[in-house]
């Protein structure tokens, strides 16, 4: 398995679930050469060109440097259907996709409006 994160009781609470699913996506991705995640940026970006968001993993190399990877969040919208949205994550590859929850939603729309949201 590769180089997991220590979530423990103190950082379960601190990460909100679409970070933990943004460190996941690295952490089985593609671009994971065994760095340590240290944490993850709150910003979230759209990224108009490629309909997706994208959001910031900060890593430690086994030699101490930090660096980072983007992670990418892809929205497909049912509209008429927004139980069957899905959001899929990619990290030089899709990692996974997911129903995301209305939390969540309501997060990745704050940025830019990709999910009709029911009352």
């Amino acid at each position: 398995m590769k180089n997991l994160i220590d979530i423990n009781k103190e950082t379960a609470t601190y990460y909100s679930d679409l970070e933990k699913l943004v460190i996941s996506a690295f952490l089985f991705g593609g671009d994971n050469y065994g760095e340590t995640v240290v944490g993850i940026s709150t910003d979230i970006e759209w990224m108009e060109n490629q309909e997706g968001y994208s959001m910031v993993v900060h890593l430690e190399e086994k030699d101490g440097h930090t660096s980072t990877s983007g992670i990418g969040l892809y929205p497909k919208c049912m509209h008429g259907t927004p139980e069957k949205d899905m959001l899929t994550f990619y990290s030089s590859g899709v990692v996974f996709a997911i129903i995301p929850t209305i939390g969540m939603k309501k997060t990745l729309n704050k940025v830019h409006k990709s999910f009709d949201i029911e009352k």
